[in-house]
């Protein structure tokens, strides 16, 4: 599942953001949801989800569950982040809740800048073994365990990004491959089986996300 090198490194941003731009109706979805529910706290009511989106009940609620576990019950929707079993990465805590999560290192991230709620989340170093603990608030990072952790990015030109259609493809496919590390150096192997991706500090990658989202029209608090 190595990344391609076929281009250089510089187009790194241009990359993502052509691949935000790709599935930007989904990414929209997604974080109108996830800031409408305060990342699952509460349901959200079909027809609000829908206006804050700017598309069709239907669509909406289609480009909702491509890539995220939703529940639509008496026109509510229920956003759902536990992930059972051996595919919880993550431990996150997320106002009085406590969840098992998957998924990847930017979706926590995502998760922070658009909540409205403080997260910590937990993870294990998946080259060393260590733990790593990191508190978000939506402006920004408060605390790193240990300071040198970072969080790994796939090129955005990886053949895995190019036709993602479901929750689980993305799960297996990509998410996977997006840990948080507990420094650089951890990081080594899978920077050599990823050529072409990308290190990021945890601090550093959290304003990075946020521009990414920005530049495919979310509106970040």
């Amino acid at each position: 599942m190595d990344d391609t090198t076929s281009h250089p490194v510089d187009d790194f941003d241009a990359g993502w953001q052509t691949v935000g731009r790709q599935y930007q109706p989904a990414i929209q979805v997604t974080s109108a949801l996830i800031k409408l529910s305060g990342g699952g706290e509460r349901p959200v009511e079909v027809e609000q989800l829908a206006a804050a989106s700017d598309r069709p009940v239907d669509e909406t609620l289609a480009l909702a569950r491509q890539f995220l576990k939703v529940n639509v019950q008496e026109g509510l929707v229920h956003l759902g982040l536990s992930t059972a079993g051996t595919s919880a990465r993550y431990r996150l805590q997320i106002g009085a809740r406590t969840i098992d999560a998957g998924g990847c290192a930017p979706d926590i991230v995502w998760m922070a800048l658009l909540a409205g709620t403080p997260i910590h989340a937990q993870a294990t170093c998946p080259a060393t073994g260590s733990p790593i603990r990191v508190d978000f608030t939506p402006d920004g990072v408060e605390r790193v365990e240990p300071p040198s952790s970072v969080i790994a990015v796939i090129s955005p030109f990886a053949p895995q990004l190019q036709q993602l259609s479901s929750r689980e493809q993305a799960e297996a496919d990509v998410c996977s491959q997006q840990p948080f590390f507990a420094s650089a150096e951890a990081a080594a192997d899978w920077q050599a089986q990823h050529p072409a991706g990308r290190i990021f500090p945890v601090r550093e990658f959290f304003v990075w996300w946020g521009r990414f989202l920005t530049a495919v029209s979310v509106d970040i608090p």
